[in-house]
């Protein structure tokens, strides 16, 4: 079903509008039937905001529910509808001429890391299997401890574009190799390219890691 003429309205959130509808039709056969039931009440809500002319948060609407639906898709271990997801993300950008989320957006960063593990070195299958179960059981159970799981075995097997991706969401910093590092130089190795990186970082025991993950707020 094409949705072009809607490109050539007026209407202020037209690409938005055209992106959603082709999303939409997009993962219907992902969907079950409740699946499909919400997802043509979100279109009514949708068609509310844009009644009440509230562009922007239609787009934090958008957004969100793309997220919810994504990790579904995650939780699924499914090539075809990360595929199909990435391939929604990429008409996002082209559309509104800006990502869809922001760089630090855990969904976004998991999302990435799960889609390259499909097309990464197939001699270190088993190891990006490892790092994609992770991210399932993250999707499941938003347990934030597994992402500093997930950072200490990409640090094990040096996993240089995860450990790059995952300190966007990671704190980095108990990881970092005491005795190399001091407040002087610790930003510049903050912001160092990963394979550099890999020689300030360490990983950390069990006992060690479940220590510090006590210790942060948001576990």
């Amino acid at each position: 079903m094409s949705f072009n003429y809607l490109l050539d309205t007026k209407n202020p959130d037209k690409e938005l509008e055209f992106f959603w509808l082709g999303f939409k039709n997009s993962i219907q056969t992902f969907l079950d039937d409740d699946g499909k039931k919400e997802i043509e009440e979100l279109s009514n809500q949708l068609n509310n905001l844009q009644k009440d002319e509230k562009y922007d948060e239609i787009e934090i609407f958008i957004k969100n529910h793309v997220e919810k639906i994504g990790y579904k898709m995650i939780e699924k271990n499914n090539g075809y509808w990360a595929n199909i997801l990435n391939t929604n993300i990429k008409r996002w950008i082209k559309l509104l001429k800006k990502d869809i989320f922001e760089t630090d957006n855990v969904f976004y960063i998991l999302f990435g890391i799960f889609n390259n593990c499909k097309s990464g070195n197939k001699n270190q299958s088993i190891t990006y299997e490892k790092v994609q179960s992770m991210i399932i059981d993250y999707s499941k159970t938003k347990d934030f401890k597994i992402l500093y799981y997930l950072m200490n075995f990409s640090i094990e097997n040096e996993l240089f574009g995860v450990i790059d991706k995952l300190r966007l969401i990671i704190d980095i910093e108990p990881f970092l190799k005491n005795d190399l590092i001091n407040e002087k130089n610790k930003k510049g190795i903050l912001i160092s390219k990963p394979r550099k990186l890999i020689k300030f970082i360490e990983s950390l025991d069990k006992e060690k890691l479940d220590i510090i993950l006590e210790s942060k707020e948001h576990i």
